[in-house]
């Protein structure tokens, strides 16, 4: 089962369960908010289960599931209220309820999107705090002058990062900057300024804005060259190397690193400008 059906079917799952709670509890006033606080949590959830790249279509599959959850939630509270009166007919019932179930959708939706459109905003917030600057490196910087190179692991793959700076440290290389963020359109297009002009540019933006990355600046002897051998190859990675052992396609094959001192130079200045 992918990522995303997971995701779904977790959104679906919790949604129902909202709403069996809502009809059993919305005596109790507050329920139509509750229930909409919590599908905006349980949302939040099945968001983390994704796959980055398909991010963007779960936030639309959310909204789309919430809606219905709440016409459903609205329509059940009047069918019972109806049976409770006896001889009420539904559009009586609704007619005479109208404005008050339009308040409690409306609040459950408000109170939904504002768990899960917070808990997007604060993810977003807290990886675009652009210029901290945390050396995580165990291996000591000797202050002799060294070659500097510029590492990302992409979006989807941000839980090895700890695995890829043991294999950057054991290849006696120092990690002096690590920042994770979400990137923008306008840093990407800079970075991958040479392959604006391509075909396969639009997916791979896509994917690069999906999720946050985790940008590094690594250094030590012959700093580009010894990166490039960790990484592997963009395309049929040997097993060893990190793209050899987790890459799942050419887009998304885990990291990033320069091509030559050059670039380095040109991309430490991009993602970190005040890095000396």
């Amino acid at each position: 089962m992918t990522d995303r059906l997971k995701g779904m079917l977790l959104g679906i799952f919790f949604s129902l369960g909202a709403i069996a709670l809502w009809v059993v509890l919305y005596f109790l006033g507050f329920i139509a908010g509750f229930a909409g606080a919590l599908m905006g949590v349980l949302f939040v959830m099945g968001y983390q289960k994704m796959n980055p790249h398909d991010k963007s279509k779960y936030v639309v599959f959310a909204a789309c599931v919430l809606i219905v959850v709440e016409i459903i939630a609205a329509t059940l509270l009047v069918m019972a209220i109806a049976a409770s009166i006896g001889n009420v007919s539904f559009a009586e019932v609704l007619a005479e309820e109208l404005v008050s179930i339009i308040i409690d959708v409306a609040l459950g939706l408000v109170l939904s999107f504002a768990v899960f459109g917070g808990y997007l905003y604060s993810r977003n917030r807290k990886s675009q705090l652009n210029d901290r600057r945390v050396c995580t490196s165990s291996v000591p910087y000797d202050g002799a002058a060294v070659e500097r190179t510029y590492v990302m692991i992409k979006p989807g793959f941000l839980h090895l990062t700890g695995e890829i700076q043991r294999r950057i440290e054991a290849a006696g290389l120092r990690v002096a900057v690590r920042d994770e963020r979400v990137l923008n359109a306008e840093i990407l297009r800079r970075h991958y300024a040479e392959h604006l002009s391509k075909p396969f540019y639009t997916d791979l933006e896509s994917y690069m804005l999906s999720g946050a990355v985790c940008c590094m600046v690594v250094e030590g002897g012959n700093a580009v060259a010894k990166m490039r051998g960790l990484m592997g190859a963009t395309k049929d990675a040997e097993k060893g190397t990190i793209r050899g052992d987790y890459a799942e396609s050419i887009t998304e094959n885990v990291i990033h690193g320069s091509d030559s001192p050059q670039s380095a130079g040109r991309e430490i200045a991009i993602f970190f400008p005040n890095f000396m």
